[in-house]
């Protein structure tokens, strides 16, 4: 049977056993019953988890950023718009039935992920009432301490960007305080050009210009090893890239049957923006939930059975 990826992961889909690098995790603001991860497989394809309420007490003790994983138990369900800060069309729901069995042998899994938005996504998103968070990469420019007019600190960084732009990036005190999120002694001590890779950041328009705020999700990455990292090294030791630098940033705005008609090759790696309209809303559909036999609590399609994370998989679910 050829492997499942993360690639492959679809809501109320199959659930087979994965291993995963877990490369972040945090909170939520709002939902401190909920617990957060970012992981990787060895394909580089980035899922979201989640774990909910005391389940939590069974899964925190057992993942640690930057270890890695063979997780088994788990159900994919839809994205949650307020706290999800991937692309991945699902999100791994974890919980008491899971299983996590550490890997020694961990030089397939890569260290980083991240999916970085160009500056015209950022622009796009920024214009929205509800904005999805990005990662962002740039040349550092300049660090500046302020306080809020409550007395809280935060720090506000100047990146330069790959279209040759600048852009105003703001850490609350909440990351902007928290060494393990942004090492500032760190990056203080840094050469020059210092590239800075931050994720999960909310757009949004300040006094007409486009600026980037942290998250509950946010963390600081100092010159990581991606390609972006190296385009902007060499657009600053390198005037005359930027040109070039400039048409890699920029995406194609293309229309959904193209992007069917295209192949793997040609879409993997690549941004796209799609302009669509709201057609109609399904307004007769009544609200009711998959339980679990058992337990009661929300039960996740996979395949042909459900998971409960709690009880774990069985044949059937109640509908309640």
């Amino acid at each position: 049977m050829e492997e499942i990826r993360i690639s492959d992961l679809r809501p109320k889909g199959v659930a087979p056993p994965l291993q995963v690098h877990i490369m972040r995790k945090w909170i939520p603001a709002f939902r401190e019953n909920e617990t957060h991860y970012v992981l990787v497989d060895k394909e580089g394809f980035g899922i979201q988890a989640v774990v909910k309420g005391d389940q939590r007490k069974h899964v925190e003790p057992k993942l640690n950023i930057q270890s890695c994983y063979r997780i088994e138990g788990y159900a994919c369900i839809d994205p949650d718009d307020y706290t999800n800060t991937l692309s991945h069309p699902a999100t791994m729901c974890i919980g008491s039935a899971s299983t996590f069995t550490p890997i020694s042998e961990t030089t397939d899994l890569p260290d980083l992920y991240f999916e970085f938005a160009t500056r015209r996504k950022l622009e796009v998103e920024a214009k929205k009432d509800r904005a999805a968070t990005i990662d962002y990469i740039g040349v550092l420019q300049e660090i500046e301490d302020k306080t809020t007019k409550e007395g809280r600190p935060y720090v506000v960084l100047l990146l330069r960007d790959s279209s040759n732009q600048d852009i105003t990036v703001k850490l609350w005190e909440e990351i902007a305080t928290t060494p393990s999120r942004f090492d500032r002694a760190q990056i203080d001590a840094a050469t020059t050009p210092a590239v800075i890779a931050i994720t999960a950041l909310k757009p949004k328009i300040f006094t007409r210009w486009a600026q980037l705020q942290s998250t509950n999700a946010t963390y600081v990455y100092l010159n990581p090893n991606t390609v972006e990292t190296g385009i902007l090294k060499d657009m600053y030791n390198n005037p005359e890239t930027q040109n070039s630098a400039m048409a890699i940033a920029s995406e194609n705005c293309v229309t959904i049957s193209s992007l069917q008609e295209m192949e793997n090759k040609d879409l993997m790696d690549r941004n796209f923006i799609i302009d669509g309209t709201i057609s109609h809303l399904i307004t007769d559909k009544h609200w009711h939930y998959t339980a679990c036999p058992k337990c009661g609590q929300t039960s996740f399609q996979t395949g042909e059975q459900w998971f409960c994370t709690r009880d774990g998989n069985h044949n059937t679910a109640k509908h309640l």
